[in-house]
């Protein structure tokens, strides 16, 4: 009998050795998790500003379409007149 107690008393131990490992990880692990999120967060804002960017430089780019359109139509119609 004495010795099934001292059996589950070592199985026991183990078990709460491993609680204490995971208990560490844990600790770890949720540390890194709050500095993922300050990155995450610090990259969010970052990325907040290159859509603001990538805004307007598309919207120039049609304005510089548009423009080149308009100029390459008048050309044809003076060239037409002068040669036509």
């Amino acid at each position: 009998m004495q010795d099934q107690l001292s059996y589950i008393q070592g199985k026991v131990d183990r078990i709460d050795d491993r609680m204490d490992n995971v208990d560490k990880t844990l600790a770890v692990n949720t540390n890194l998790l709050g500095e993922h999120i300050k990155r995450t967060n610090l990259l969010e804002k970052q990325m907040g500003n290159v859509n603001e960017h990538v805004i307007r430089v598309r919207f120039l780019g049609k304005i510089a379409v548009w423009c080149a359109g308009a100029l390459v139509t008048i050309l044809a119609g003076v060239v037409a007149f002068i040669f036509g």
